[in-house]
């Protein structure tokens, strides 16, 4: 009998501790549109943005990560609109802000493909604080738009993290400084061709 109730306990223990309620999803919509810390690309340069293109796990219902609201309660961090939506609207952006964007591909230096290969946000408690980290990685394919014999490809990745006693709240900022970080590294590559 008293094996019984010690298991019995042990049980309601775990059910407990693993028993985390998910709340309604934060929805995040991180669309860069300050460009102040980002380098300008040369002048005269024309971009093309050709395709974007999804490749995680996200691009099926759009959650990058949970975050914790509560005791044993989570929440899933949902971007809108699409993660590839949200990077084309800041890539485009910046390039319209800095007069490299091209709408038309017979006047671009340049046709650009970007690939999203990876797009987490990962928070991690320890304590009474907790730590949210935004990891990105895209793969970029730029060429001149009518010679495919100059294609080259890239890869950048980009990471930002802030730590509070509750970082849900930071989930946007997080991730749009991600996406200005990956931003940033991509014209500093091109810059360099």
């Amino acid at each position: 009998m008293k094996t019984n109730i010690s298991f019995l306990i042990f049980f309601l223990l775990i059910s407990v501790s693993y028993g985390a309620k998910v709340q309604n999803p934060i929805v995040i919509k991180p669309i860069v549109t300050q460009f102040d810390s980002i380098p300008a690309l040369h002048e005269g340069l024309k971009l093309y943005p050709q395709s974007f293109i999804d490749t995680t796990p996200s691009k099926e219902n759009g959650i990058l990560g949970t975050t914790r609201t509560g005791i044993k309660k989570t929440a899933p961090i949902v971007i809108q609109p699409s993660l590839v939506e949200s990077f084309r609207a800041s890539f485009q952006s910046l390039l319209e802000s800095r007069g490299n964007y091209s709408a038309d591909i017979s006047v671009a230096t340049y046709a650009i493909d970007i690939k999203i290969i990876e797009c987490t946000i990962v928070e991690k408690s320890s304590g009474l604080s907790q730590t949210m980290t935004a990891t990105m990685k895209v793969e970029v394919t730029i060429a001149p738009p009518l010679d495919n014999s100059q294609t080259r490809t890239f890869t950048v990745a980009g990471q930002n993290a802030t730590t509070s006693m509750d970082t849900s709240k930071y989930a946007e900022r997080i991730m749009r400084d991600t996406f200005a970080n990956i931003c940033s590294e991509i014209v500093k590559v091109i810059n360099k061709i």
